[in-house]
């Protein structure tokens, strides 16, 4: 190689090393700069399934997220399909909250995003339940009233729903929106007729009612009721079966008097018609709009 050759040879070299030297130097652009701080965070809020159904996403669920650290807050709602996205969060620990009215709110704690080339994290699935209410029916004696009518209803919520107890007087109502209800059991037959009614706040998973007791009324088939403890909720979540002993779990205490006094029958016991009742009852609620609902008047016999 020529003396000349080589010193162009020697130049080229030495301007693509200062090149790729001020490249390294130069500030990174904004756009790319953000890109392994900030990402999008993206999950699903579904209604809680039943065993091996799938889950059914919940449209509206507001997803609150709270950064830790600085307690910066920013909201955003579900789309049709249950799904919701928040892009350029910054990275950092997270606490993530999932709701919707008639649903029990959901909560992820300190939840860590970190964002890698992808540039989007998926928190686990928010699911979000309803209520179970659980109960019995009695008559004077404490005996198990089977085929006892029960039917709940939250006027407010336009919501109403009926259910019949089974061979040992209880009776179960699944999937109902939280808030407060009133029960009203009732049962009509050779010794007479009656209904009892009672005031309950529905506020989480499982809601164990106090036994509906009808005083007016002896079942033909008189065998005696036996109380079971709702289950005993474990540290892990888990819950044990309860132990079979006389003792019943009220949920009335967060009622104020005004909305006791408000509530259809008023809580008392009296003597009626119960098919008549429950049937004036379920025609009123239904005949308008469920906003309506709490403008309804429901027929309260003479006690």
């Amino acid at each position: 190689m020529s003396k000349p050759n080589s010193i162009a040879a020697i130049r080229a070299m030495a301007a693509i090393i200062l090149s790729l030297t001020l490249a390294a130097l130069l500030p990174v652009p904004r756009a790319m700069a953000q890109s392994t701080v900030s990402g999008t965070l993206a999950g699903d809020v579904c209604r809680k399934p039943r065993k091996g159904a799938p889950c059914q996403g919940i449209p509206g669920a507001k997803v609150t997220i709270i950064n830790v650290e600085n307690s910066n807050k920013r909201a955003v709602r579900t789309n049709k399909l249950g799904r919701y996205t928040q892009p350029s969060l910054p990275s950092g620990t997270y606490t993530l909250t999932a709701e919707k009215e008639g649903y029990r709110t959901r909560i992820i704690k300190r939840f860590p995003v970190q964002f890698g080339l992808k540039n989007e994290v998926r928190p686990p699935e928010f699911l979000l339940s309803q209520v179970t209410l659980h109960g019995k029916v009695v008559d004077r004696d404490n005996n198990i009233l089977r085929d006892a009518k029960v039917m709940v209803i939250n006027a407010s919520a336009g919501v109403i729903r009926e259910a019949v107890t089974d061979g040992r007087g209880d009776y179960l109502l699944e999937d109902l929106p939280t808030g407060h209800y009133l029960i009203t059991a009732s049962w009509h037959g050779a010794s007479g007729a009656s209904s009892a009614s009672l005031p309950i706040e529905l506020d989480d998973d499982d809601v164990y009612a106090s036994t509906i007791k009808l005083a007016d009324i002896l079942s033909p088939d008189p065998i005696p009721a036996q109380q079971t403890d709702p289950p005993e909720e474990r540290e892990d979540g888990d819950k044990v079966a309860g132990l079979n002993r006389p003792k019943e779990v009220s949920r009335t205490s967060n009622f104020t008097e005004q909305q006791l006094h408000g509530l259809p029958l008023g809580g008392a016991n009296c003597s009626l018609d119960p098919s008549t009742s429950i049937a004036s009852a379920t025609e009123a609620l239904r005949a308008g709009p469920l906003k309506a609902a709490a403008r309804t008047s429901i027929p309260t016999p003479p006690c």
